[in-house]
């Protein structure tokens, strides 16, 4: 029997659980847990049993031993700003408020402290995207009216604010280990670990969620950006072009399937969870 594909979404009303069975080509209908709480981020791993972590606005630390049937609350030393795993390690990451980060190899039963001081007057930005792989941590913080990239290693020690002005989001093509971020200019591209940055030519600007899809060995990848005019694909790392979505609302994050490369997932402020089977070219409800 196939595995089943099973989302977790983050909304204000809760987590929503998708669940597609097996080979079915039709999707269940969504159920809701954590109804009462308003969820930030998830973490799942493959089960059985499926362990599944979240975080709430409000910074509390949930886990479930069961796919999300039951939960209990985690304590930590403070609230929890973003949860997120490395990709390429063991483990998930939580970030916390003070700018410590903890880490669980186990699903979430225990947890390590690895110290990792803030500058000052920056706060990690709770809830908001997160690129983590090659041994970086990449976060996003608030200093001031302005959000700025940091970044900091899986072994702990100083964040650094990095050369690139206010930006919304950051995404890392684990294949080549470039880094893109989204700016009010548009997206830039970084192959110094982000010490430096290029605009890229024509790339649409004012973009609110980025996702890079790894291409063969040798080829650049495939970059999706949602903006306020509509969702944009670049099959090449290089040309643009905007495509069409089954249902209204600006795309608010993308998630890549961790099995399957050219499986994406997209949802929308309007309420909507979308899919595409091909890199982004086309996207079903």
């Amino acid at each position: 029997m196939a595995n089943s594909t099973i989302l977790y979404a983050c909304t204000e009303g809760g987590l929503a659980i998708v669940n597609k069975p097996g080979t079915s080509t039709e999707w269940l209908p969504a159920r809701v847990v954590l109804s009462e709480k308003a969820i930030a981020s998830a973490w799942a791993e493959p089960g059985p049993p499926i362990r599944v972590i979240a975080v709430t606005w409000e910074g509390e630390l949930v886990l479930s031993e069961n796919g999300g049937r039951t939960w209990l609350p985690v304590q930590l030393i403070a609230s929890v700003a973003a949860l997120f795993d490395m990709g390429d390690l063991a483990g998930v990451f939580v970030a916390l408020q003070n700018g410590s980060l903890t880490t669980s190899t186990d699903g979430g039963t225990t947890w390590t402290t690895i110290r990792a001081s803030l500058p000052p007057s920056i706060q990690v930005s709770a809830g908001e995207p997160v690129a983590a792989s090659g041994g970086d941590i990449y976060l996003l913080g608030q200093r001031e009216d302005d959000t700025v990239l940091l970044r900091t290693t899986a072994s702990g020690g100083e964040w650094q604010v990095l050369p690139l002005g206010e930006v919304d989001a950051v995404t890392r093509d684990p294949a080549t280990g470039n880094l893109y971020a989204l700016t009010v200019e548009g997206v830039q591209i970084s192959n110094t670990r982000g010490d430096t940055w290029t605009l890229m030519p024509d790339a649409p600007a004012d973009g609110n969620a980025i996702l890079a899809i790894p291409a063969p060995s040798g080829k650049q990848p495939s970059l999706v950006v949602s903006t306020p005019k509509g969702l944009f694909l670049s099959p090449d790392g290089g040309t643009w072009r905007q495509m069409e979505l089954p249902h209204p609302g600006v795309v608010t994050t993308f998630a890549a399937d961790p099995q399957r490369r050219d499986r994406l997932y997209a949802a929308t402020a309007t309420g909507y969870l979308m899919e595409s089977g091909n890199r982004g070219q086309t996207w079903q409800p």
